[in-house]
């Protein structure tokens, strides 16, 4: 049991992270927002004359820039001043000079935030920033995923270390020079250490020693691969395509680049790779969990831990999740249909209403107890047949802060049929509650660590 516990205890250290990652990016996000909107405001009159100076240095001929510079000086650039009103350019004597001479009208009000210089330190601030944010993000997404494998490793390692360290030996001078307990965990930490920084490939060994298969996560792994290079390339070549991004990530993610073209880490791409690490966080949790066929009071962790993911709208990592927690063989029955029911409600807010509909007519709740009949209605959108369900089995069924948290109930809550149930019961939606979803953990692993010293206790007696 003490492995399942440790599992399950780096499986939250890990989600912890990626939670606080997830925040670090978020408000990081928001700051270079208001930050650049702070230099727009103050230097795009700058930005507009310095672009307009870049275009007159790509003009080779002296005689062709100073003829550009006269129909400039004609253009208004701010309200009713015209070009030759803010800067005065000093005409070309030769071809190709490399550089512009010019003298900005200290005369005008706040003149300053006319000044190109001053504007284009501010704006390549800006991409700077950004590169530094994208580098970051990517980064610890990295060292988030391997302080996980590496607590997974090592606690599969020392649970069994003759299958891991199968067929390697000590030499015998070693044991002169220490005693066989520290030789033993220098060897072990060794072996650990060795595996960080492989990760991708420790993956594999993982499953090949506990026979698991990963096959179903092929999508989710080539992934993850393409963004480990990635993150090399912004590291190592700032951001372009190198030799071992074309090489070594799968052909669907290179077939359109080319060598020393720009990778692109929009904000779409760091919330779908943050999701990825997640995902792939669950999955190797899920297969090692399955393998020991835990029950399903254990397994809640996983439960829990998604539908609070559910309830704050991260509705592609819940939908992964729920639908292969739905199919686990080592949950009650009506463990996997609240599964079930949770992936349905994830693929809805993602609007994949022809999934729902599928699914819905294959879900056969004919024999579950009301609320799965009323889950089901509530995500058919029969929300008349919801009232009148929950009115005979209101609160046995949904209590009222379920029928005012669970995203079940989006859609519900915003019909004439929700404010009439709420009127009826106005004392009991008045109330309110606050839980410690980490008290929640704790106190489960408590439990599992009570439990096995119960039986250890027993198997001694019994001895």
């Amino acid at each position: 049991m003490r492995k399942i516990q440790e599992i399950l205890s780096s499986f939250i250290d890990a989600t912890q992270d990626i939670e606080s990652l997830e925040d670090y990016y978020h408000r990081s996000k928001n700051t270079l927002i208001s930050y650049k909107l702070d230099v727009e405001k103050s230097f795009a009159l700058g930005k507009k004359i310095a672009d307009i100076l870049d275009g007159l240095l790509r003009i080779t001929k002296a005689e062709d820039r100073n003829r550009r510079i006269n129909d400039i000086n004609k253009t208004f650039v701010y309200k009713k001043l015209r070009f030759r009103d803010i800067c005065e350019i000093v005409p070309f004597e030769k071809d190709n000079q490399s550089s512009i001479s010019f003298l900005i009208n200290s005369k005008l009000e706040n003149y300053e935030r006319f000044d190109p210089l001053k504007a284009k330190k501010k704006y390549d601030q800006i991409d700077k920033y950004t590169y530094i944010m994208i580098e970051s993000v990517l980064s610890h997404i990295i060292v988030s995923f391997e302080a996980f494998l590496t607590s997974i490793y090592r606690i599969l390692l020392l649970s069994n270390p003759q299958k891991y360290l199968e067929g390697q030996t000590i030499f015998l001078a070693t044991l002169f020079d220490n005693n066989l307990n520290e030789v033993v965990n220098d060897r072990l930490e060794s072996e650990v250490a060795a595996k960080l920084y492989n990760s991708l490939e420790t993956v594999k060994i993982i499953a090949e020693k506990e026979k698991i298969s990963l096959d179903s996560y092929s999508s989710l792994i080539a992934y993850f691969k393409e963004l480990y290079y990635r993150r090399n390339a912004y590291v190592h070549t700032k951001g372009r395509v190198n030799k071992d991004y074309l090489t070594k990530v799968d052909r669907s993610f290179t077939k359109n680049l080319q060598l020393n073209d720009e990778l692109i880490c929009d904000d779409v791409y760091l919330k779908h790779s943050i999701c990825v690490l997640n995902q792939i966080v669950f999955s190797i949790t899920y297969e090692l969990l399955k393998k020991e066929k835990i029950s399903s009071n254990r397994i809640s962790v996983l439960i829990n831990y998604y539908f609070g993911k559910l309830c704050s709208g991260d509705y592609q990592l819940t939908k992964f999740a729920f639908l292969k927690l739905s199919t686990s063989d080592n949950m009650e029955f009506s463990d996997k249909l609240i599964c079930r029911i949770n992936y349905l409600i994830s693929a809805k807010q993602m609007n994949e209403i022809e999934l729902v509909k599928e699914e819905l007519g294959k879900l056969d709740v004919s024999a579950a107890v009301p609320r799965f009949k009323i889950a089901k209605e509530c995500l058919s959108d029969n929300f008349e047949t919801v009232l009148q369900m929950l009115n005979e089995t209101y609160p046995d069924s949904f209590d009222a802060r379920a029928l005012k948290e669970w995203p079940l109930f989006i859609s519900f809550r915003e019909t004439e049929y929700y404010s009439i149930f709420v009127a009826s019961h106005q004392a009991d939606f008045a109330i309110q509650t606050l839980d410690d979803y980490q008290s929640e953990i704790e106190d489960l692993l408590l439990e599992e660590s009570l439990e096995d010293q119960y039986y250890e206790a027993g198997d001694s007696n019994h001895k």
